[in-house]
């Protein structure tokens, strides 16, 4: 296999290269069977993200993050509906064709960095390259080539127990980014950083996210990570999608006061608070930006 260097997209190529959407979810519904009941997990979710784009999923525990992340993952299959991934339709795959997506097209960072532990940094990169039939010397190249872009050049023969947590969570994130995949998929990334180490490598994740424009989903409780890494922010309740939209758009128009909580309280103003007119303003059927408030 010819070895595959990074290439910054032209304005021109760059346009043409984002013009379909990388994934596109239809009615996607997924259930379990428990003993005698059955869960229905996601209840009909239609997605779609579009190539180059930086997307954050939140939601609270048990809506159906986890599973939807699974599903876009290629780890597991929807019970009904189709999910088309850079025009293919994986949802109708068998395990061995969602092998060799998963190898070939999708990099994962994990919450716990997932690095095997007596091998070197160096090794832990190359693994994945295994899998997607890259020769022993591309491998090597290759991984040399990516720590070195995050500034671990003197770090490559040392094992995950000789490495800082922001030196471990690199070496997680280039080792997803090797084989140039077409998604990369990020749970909780950053949970396991100290403050002031997480806005470091949040930083120089944005920086190398942008540089390259590999579409990214990332999976987070935190909203300033959201805020930050994203442009665009989905929010599902309850196996729903309850709202999409920008960073500036979920956080100044949530759609639920649940949403609005994810933002703490600067969304939320006591009624009681406001002068008379604005309350007017607020109550009058024919203000053109009425859907904006909520009352509780």
């Amino acid at each position: 296999m010819p070895k595959i260097k990074l290439h910054k997209l032209t304005p021109i190529e760059f346009q043409i290269k984002m013009a379909k959407p990388l994934i596109q979810i239809t009615k996607i519904k997924r259930d379990f069977v428990l003993g005698n009941e059955i869960v229905y997990v996601l209840k009909g979710i239609d997605l779609e993200i579009n190539k180059g784009e930086y997307v954050a999923l939140m939601g609270p525990s048990g809506s159906g993050k986890s599973t939807l992340m699974n599903l876009l993952g290629c780890l597991d299959t929807p019970t009904s509906g189709s999910y088309i991934l850079n025009g293919k339709d994986v949802s109708k795959m068998h395990d061995d064709e969602l092998a060799e997506i998963r190898n070939k097209e999708i990099g994962f960072v994990f919450q716990t960095f997932n690095l095997l532990p007596r091998t070197t940094a160096l090794e832990n990169v190359a693994l994945p390259m295994v899998y997607a039939g890259y020769s022993k010397t591309d491998r090597m190249i290759r991984a040399e080539e990516v720590l070195k872009q995050v500034g671990l050049a003197d770090r490559m023969d040392h094992q995950p127990n000789q490495l800082s947590g922001g030196q471990q969570q690199r070496v997680a994130l280039v080792r997803a980014l090797a084989i140039n995949p077409s998604l990369l998929l990020m749970d909780e990334p950053l949970s396991n950083l100290d403050r002031e180490l997480r806005l470091n490598v949040r930083t120089e994740i944005v920086s190398l996210l942008k540089k390259l424009k590999i579409t990214t989903l990332i999976v987070s409780h935190d909203t300033e990570d959201a805020l930050a890494i994203s442009d665009k922010i989905i929010i599902i309740e309850d196996g729903m999608i309850s709202q999409v939209g920008s960073p500036l758009e979920v956080f100044n128009v949530p759609k639920s006061c649940h949403i609005a909580s994810l933002f703490g309280q600067s969304n939320f103003i006591p009624f009681e608070n406001l002068d008379k007119k604005f309350k007017h303003f607020i109550l009058n059927e024919k203000n053109p930006h009425r859907d904006g408030f909520m009352l509780i």
